[in-house]
């Protein structure tokens, strides 16, 4: 069964005011032309579809035309779209009857019985070639571990304490019972498996969703009945688990420190055989630039480093700045003044105080871009010792982290 991998698309992301259709277009042509050339058994897109759960018209708009060319280019391709923590799940499954009609199965939330009970059978997506199943694809769309359906008594999975299964943990028992069930059926074919959750062990580089924490599950968890399991939520191209696991990256940067390649990920799978993975670059027409570099420089050295930048070179630019005391008032001024008539654009200035390069400890006067790079619990921890004169107790900071964990599984139930 061959494969086209990808996830973390982001679409309708508006980038420090800057609306990036020019390049989400470029993206959706290009992979269309991937599925037309490579003619794919199944397309997996896993999870992060929009950049937000209220996506534009216009992003909608683009999603729909850009995956009717990607049909176009293969009609007896299956394709498997399952919702991220961007995603809203039922705005993502609100036209799945009609997807079907051009074979796209999207799953936005879990299959229940009508006891509420999960429904593994409801997860199941077959991969049909010359009008014969070649294999399967198990649809897990992203949620909190609270939020995993109850396994029935009646589904007779097994755990055993030595394996580190908790009753009460709803998650470990669902994706448990899910492998218990792919084992069941029993034909021999390839099964992949599709989730949108963080692997430990793996490289989140640059990712937006570190500020507060991320969590993290053992790819053991996810059981041990597929024969590729296609990830989403890390940006960053990269295969676990001894090459059965990968994440197929995002295709674009969606921030300045994804610097790295994107791309999608072919894969050949065979049962009971290791998955044979290609990467294919995405076009990058508009890139994400740091200047002076990744190591920050003295403002002049910054802002001379933009003046000398190609006028007709395309970017989205950011100025890493190296600062003594508070930067000038007029330094953004500056900047963007220096971009006027320029291909590029001018996004935001990351402003590193050069008398706490090695942390920030004690420090309340940050700028605003520092405070949307920062922890929350961090700013939490520095706010109590200035105002107690005492660290926070490990209490305390498991309960913020509580709090914080529950606010944004409730902004993705939304």
């Amino acid at each position: 069964m061959k494969i086209l991998h990808t996830s973390d698309w982001h679409l309708g992301q508006v980038f420090y005011g800057y609306d990036r259709r020019e390049e989400q277009q470029a993206f959706l042509e290009a992979l269309a032309e991937v599925v037309g050339r490579e003619r794919p058994d199944v397309m997996i897109v896993s999870g992060d579809v929009f950049h937000n759960s209220t996506p534009s018209a216009q992003a909608k708009r683009m999603y729909v035309e850009g995956m009717m060319r990607i049909h176009e280019a293969c009609p007896m391709m299956t394709v498997v779209v399952i919702a991220g923590n961007h995603d809203s799940p039922s705005r993502l499954e609100a036209e799945d009857g009609l997807w079907r009609h051009v074979n796209v199965r999207v799953t936005g939330s879990f299959a229940r019985r009508e006891d509420r009970t999960a429904d593994f059978s409801g997860h199941v997506v077959d991969v049909v070639r010359d009008g014969y199943v070649i294999g399967h694809v198990v649809a897990v769309p992203y949620a909190s571990s609270r939020s995993f359906p109850e396994v029935s008594a009646g589904d007779d999975v097994e755990f055993r304490a030595e394996e580190g299964w908790q009753a009460e943990d709803r998650m470990a028992l669902w994706f448990r019972g899910m492998s218990d069930h792919v084992k069941g059926l029993g034909d021999g074919l390839p099964v992949v498996l599709s989730a949108h959750l963080a692997v430990a062990g793996s490289d989140a580089e640059g990712h937006d969703d570190l500020v507060g924490g991320m969590d993290y599950v053992g790819a053991e968890l996810l059981g041990d009945a597929y024969s590729y399991v296609a990830l989403g939520h890390i940006h960053k191209p990269q295969t676990l688990a001894g090459g059965l696991a990968r994440y197929s990256g995002s295709p674009m940067a969606v921030n300045f420190d994804e610097c790295y390649a994107h791309s999608v990920s072919v894969v050949e799978v065979e049962a009971g055989e290791k998955p044979r993975v290609r990467t294919v670059r995405m076009p990058d027409p508009v890139p994400l630039v740091t200047l002076p570099g990744k190591e920050p420089g003295e403002l002049e050295a910054a802002l001379d480093a933009l003046a000398r930048f190609p006028a007709d070179r395309p970017a989205y630019v950011r100025l890493n700045v190296l600062v003594h005391g508070l930067l000038p008032a007029d330094s953004e001024m500056k900047a963007a003044e220096l971009v006027r008539g320029k291909s590029c654009r001018y996004c935001c200035m990351k402003a590193v105080r050069a008398e706490v390069a090695g942390g920030r400890e004690g420090r309340l006067d940050f700028t605003v871009q520092e405070m949307r790079e920062m922890d929350p619990l961090d700013v939490a921890r520095m706010y109590f010792h200035d105002v107690t004169g005492s660290e926070m107790s490990q209490d305390m900071e498991n309960m913020l982290k509580e709090a914080v964990k529950m606010v944004r599984d409730a902004e993705q139930e939304e």
